[in-house]
């Protein structure tokens, strides 16, 4: 996925040149490559998002071939990596849809010039044989993939616009990818040149959190009307504002669409076309300037690209100092030793971010089992009861979730508590896991049948549980 990333950066380069100029391609390769938001979630590539990028982009570069040069090729080429791209994503919807938009609004009189019959039947043949797994599955299941996605909801409108303005400015990873307070664990020294010079100048510039994105657009925006009506800068103004129409199409769709839009993995999306409208911006700004006055357009584009990297400094010096956020916790580590050197018939992971980490860290050797579907239902029928007492009644059944006030599934623990409460068992805490910064992320533990207090009060001595810290 670092590969897909780089390869992305390296057409969009081929994509600004041939759209526009060098300039703008170099000015928009540098904006999209120093961007904290596109690095960090390509590097992470939860979602996924970098082949989206790489799909998308490819096409494009293809697609302008094709205006080019009519390349049938070239068309059938752009269509099946289109197709793809929504094989890969089924969201990918959206990008299609900006795509279509845009095109016939700023594009109208090249797209009808293009339209024969060859080429309608090229594009749609292409595409549908890049996206026929995904075709043939939804005509075998009644389109399913398309019902599920299809509930619409302006609920969460004003939270998913504050979500893309922090996604726009690099912002909206932190807690979630590293904790910007220790929150009770203790900070870690740097242990190396470059972590003491991550420290060094994110204290240096005062904890920049935010790039200059957000402003910087708003000035493109502005500038827009004027760049439309100046000779030298229309074909800057049509590629903003192309861009700009698949960004609103395309975030629309994902801000109205129940349960989408706000994550930064859907946000993303938009990439990298904000960089596209910034760098046409600077390009067309500069076209309206005496060619000797031009200087400002590489401070311009230093400060910009200056201020992502800042942030993205950022990222690193609060995961050399602080660790991990808890969807990324290095708890997972110390958990798959203990889990492994324990004892058991079966291992139920209780919680979100437990299960998968575990079963790629221990290579499949783990017997693991889901343990929080039958306890995420308010109430549980009988064939969930069943299962859970068969899990309660194996003495060797080792359970695994995360402390208090970490959870994501809240509800499971207590009413695997109360369950085994009233079945007669007591909870036996085996170990607690911590993460590097000494804050205690997972607990293990199993059942046993509960002892009756007056045998307990006969007993000399204590039974001690070693917890691991």
């Amino acid at each position: 996925m670092l590969l897909a990333g780089a390869v992305t950066i390296c057409l969009f380069v081929e994509l600004l040149r041939r759209m526009l100029d060098t300039r703008t391609a170099v000015m928009g390769s540098v904006l999209l490559a120093t961007d904290s938001l596109f690095l960090l979630t390509t590097v992470l590539d939860w979602g996924p998002v970098a082949l989206q990028h790489l799909l998308l982009v490819a096409a494009l570069v293809l697609l302008v071939k094709f205006h080019r040069s009519g390349s049938p090729a070239a068309l059938g080429s752009a269509f099946f990596l289109l197709g793809l791209g929504l094989w890969d994503k089924a969201l990918f919807i959206w990008s299609l849809a900006g795509l279509g938009f845009a095109t016939l609004l700023v594009l109208p009189k090249e797209f009808l010039r293009a339209l024969t019959i060859t080429r309608i039947a090229v594009a749609t043949l292409y595409f549908c044989v890049g996206a026929f797994p995904l075709i043939y599955y939804n005509a075998q299941n009644g389109m399913e993939t398309f019902h599920a996605n299809a509930n619409y909801s302006s609920e969460d409108f004003g939270h998913k616009l504050r979500l893309l303005a922090m996604s726009l400015n690099g912002s909206v990873l932190f807690d979630w990818l590293t904790p910007e307070n220790l929150g009770g664990g203790r900070a870690l020294a740097p242990q190396n040149a470059l972590e003491r010079a991550s420290e060094w100048l994110n204290a240096s510039f005062r904890n920049p959190r935010s790039s200059l994105n957000v402003p910087a657009l708003f000035l493109a925006a502005l500038l827009l009307p004027f760049l439309s009506i100046a000779k030298a800068g229309r074909r800057y103004a049509r590629a903003m504002l192309f861009s700009l129409i698949f960004c609103l199409v395309t975030w629309l769709q994902m801000a109205l669409t129940q349960g989408a839009g706000a994550s930064a993995h859907h946000t993303v999306l938009l990439w990298p076309f904000p960089q596209l409208f910034l760098a046409a911006a600077l390009a067309g700004a500069s076209e309206l300037m005496p060619r000797g006055r031009r200087l400002w357009l590489p401070a311009t584009l230093l400060l910009l690209a200056g201020a992502n990297v800042l942030v993205t400094n950022r990222y690193l010096a609060l995961l050399v100092r602080n660790g991990c956020g808890l969807n990324w916790t290095d708890a997972i580590y110390p958990l798959n030793e203990y889990a492994r050197d324990t004892p058991s018939s079966f291992v139920y992971a209780i919680d979100w971010g437990i299960l998968d980490s575990l079963r790629l860290l221990s290579r499949g050797r783990l017997p693991l089992r889901v343990g929080s579907d039958p306890l995420s239902k308010a109430d549980l029928n009988d064939s969930d009861r069943r299962a859970v007492g068969e899990w309660l009644a194996d003495s060797l059944s080792l359970f695994i979730g995360h402390t208090k006030g970490n959870e994501f599934f809240t509800g499971v623990a207590e009413r695997l508590e109360l369950m085994a409460h009233n079945a007669g068992y007591e909870r036996d805490l085996l170990a607690v896991i911590s993460d590097r910064n000494g804050r205690p992320i997972f607990e293990v533990f199993r059942y046993r049948r509960a002892v009756i207090r007056a045998e307990r009060s006969n007993r000399s001595g204590s039974r001690h549980t070693p917890l691991v810290q």
